[in-house]
């Protein structure tokens, strides 16, 4: 009696559950007939236009946007692009109780419809809805703020002063924005890929892969009964439900070689199947060709794991990094370095590291850039490669440093021993906890009390206490803990993409993709590695700080001597 009636609970509950999802899919998903909406070839120069209005408020002369708001406040050009509202894929957005509406034709060009008491059914009159947009309803919304009901529309919503021809141009273009699935998405199957390179040290991208595996199987596990339901018909309306979703495809993309190689076996790989995202991946070297590489298809890349990001002015839209690396790690050192030193005139700086390591000159290069403003601090440079090599005696002899810099890894750090006892000419020894194995940190004993490391991650006793969540998944699934670093960073990587993905419903825009990570990044319950992780809109790296730790007695343990620093 009592296991029928616990299976009769759980029965109730599934149904609730299913009813409320197909609630909120009704509610959210695209007008049913909106594919079928006839389309009308546009001249690439007319969606260009359009595209250019929408996106940059910049009109075919050359000339910024003007617009009105709050009845009669003058704005132009950045300040009142529709982008910065509806977003670049034109499904809208929200801030706090503040809805954003979609402005795609698929939406534009059906009726607006609200839910109704009655199960899965709608009403299209009354508050809340509003009949289909025509070309003249949808100029005169532009124009005048009023929407084809006769309503006034919000006073945040601009009144745009743009000429037919450039609301032409500018409705050709939302008649496009999101209208068909992206690249990578089937009626059944949603293709994502994840990217390792040469060079990976093959423990972490053995344990990169065992996750990504894992959890695309787990994922189809559990999907498997709803994609069957899609195929059949269902009572109550609920097809529609089931056909959003979708088994996930994964390709695992091997670059091999040099990194000038890497854009040719990318484009052969994408021309072979296209993919919807590619999520986490680990490359030996600059992620700079993998980055340029989805910036130009409009491909999505979540959170890889590299410590040599693309920071450009131009920046990216598509590819979303965990920080940025080794770049961050200068930026924060030089940070603390300014707000510690003595202020004297020529505080003596040393930085060691090999032109030949991409992480090590990368560091080099931000911390000089940093510091160049600083007038009391003179920085110097010892270049390993220049100088054939490493002599930690002659290093320290011929420059005399107050603060020692070492971006090196563990190969070249055993001779730092050597300068043990030596406090005088080596009062403050800076390392780099990305460079050097966090299995075996490279401090030696005799050195700890004068070794700093430059830290972009949590503590280790905090990063622990995150970690059991994952820790446990992967015992589950007879995954050992190789590298907590690679499958912390790939399972958070995967969880965001599950977590997007169900708030497209059926919208399988890329765009739309990145947006909805934007707006979840800060909800995240665990950040695993990082204290905390947080996007706004355009920005591309979610944790943005370091602290300066010291190794305590224990090989494993730090102890923050600085509060986290955010350059």
């Amino acid at each position: 009696m009592r296991t029928n009636a616990a299976g009769a609970c759980r029965q109730a509950r599934r149904a609730l559950t299913m009813l409320l999802a197909s609630w909120a899919i009704a509610a959210f998903a695209l007008p049913q007939d909106s594919r079928a909406q006839e389309s009308v070839p546009a001249s690439p120069a007319t969606l260009e236009i359009g595209k250019n209005i929408y996106r940059s408020g910049v009109l075919p002369s050359g000339q910024s946007v003007r617009a009105k708001t709050e009845g009669d406040v003058p704005f132009t050009g950045a300040q009142l692009t529709c982008v910065n509202c509806h977003r670049r894929s034109g499904l809208g957005s929200s801030e706090g109780k503040v809805g954003i509406p979609p402005i795609t034709g698929n939406y534009l060009f059906q009726p607006g419809t609200t839910a109704r008491e009655g199960i899965f059914q709608t009403q299209s009159i009354g508050p809340g809805t509003r009949p289909a947009y025509t070309p003249e309803t949808l100029r005169r919304a532009i124009q005048d703020g009023i929407d084809p009901s006769g309503r006034m529309l919000g006073p945040a919503m601009p009144r745009y002063a743009l000429n037919d021809a450039e609301i032409d141009a500018l409705t050709t273009y939302l008649k496009t924005l999101s209208a068909e699935p992206s690249p990578g998405v089937t009626d059944t199957d949603i293709h994502f890929a994840t990217i390792v390179t040469d060079g990976v040290d093959p423990e972490k991208s053995r344990a990169l892969r065992e996750v990504m595996e894992a959890y695309f199987e787990d994922h189809n596990a559990e999907i498997r009964n709803e994609t069957v339901r899609g195929e059949q018909k269902t009572v109550m309306g609920m097809t529609r439900m089931y056909k959003a979703y979708r088994k996930w495809k994964l390709h695992i993309w091997s670059l091999t070689g040099a990194a000038e190689t890497w854009t040719a076996q990318l484009e052969t790989y994408y021309r072979t199947q296209p993919v919807f995202a590619v999520v986490s991946g680990i490359a030996a070297g600059n992620w700079q060709p993998i980055h340029n590489f989805c910036e130009r298809h409009e491909l999505p890349n979540l959170l890889p794991i590299t410590d040599l990001p693309e920071i450009s002015e131009k920046g990216g839209f598509y590819t979303i990094y965990y920080s940025r690396g080794m770049t961050l790690e200068a930026q924060a050192l030089a940070m603390h370095l300014s707000q510690t030193l003595p202020h004297k005139p020529a505080t003596r700086v040393v930085q060691v590291f090999r032109a030949g390591d991409s992480a090590g000159k990368t560091a080099s290069t931000a911390l000089r850039s940093a510091l160049q403003s600083q007038e009391s601090v003179h920085l110097q440079d010892w270049d390993a490669d220049a100088k054939g090599g490493i002599d930690w005696q002659r290093l320290v002899r011929e420059t005399r440093p107050d603060v020692l810099v070492v971006w090196l890894r563990d190969e070249d750090l055993t001779g730092l021993a050597t300068l043990a006892g030596n406090k005088t000419s080596v009062p403050k020894l800076f390392l780099s906890s990305s460079m050097i194995n966090e299995r075996e940190r490279s401090v030696s004993v005799a050195l700890r009390n004068q070794t700093l490391l430059v830290h972009p991650f949590d503590l280790p006793a905090a990063s622990e206490r995150k970690f059991i969540r994952t820790r446990n998944w992967l015992r589950l699934r007879d995954i050992p803990v190789k590298d907590m670093r690679v499958q912390a960073s790939a399972y958070l990587a995967l969880t965001m993409a599950n977590r997007a993905v169900k708030h497209l419903r059926n919208n399988y825009s890329r765009d739309f993709f990145i947006e909805r990570i934007e707006h979840m990044m800060d909800n995240i319950v665990s950040t695993f590695i990082y204290p905390r992780l947080s996007l706004g809109p355009g920005q591309r790296f979610a944790s943005k700080g370091a602290y300066i730790v010291k190794p305590s007695a224990g090989k494993e343990e730090l102890a923050a001597v600085s509060e986290w620093i955010v350059p």
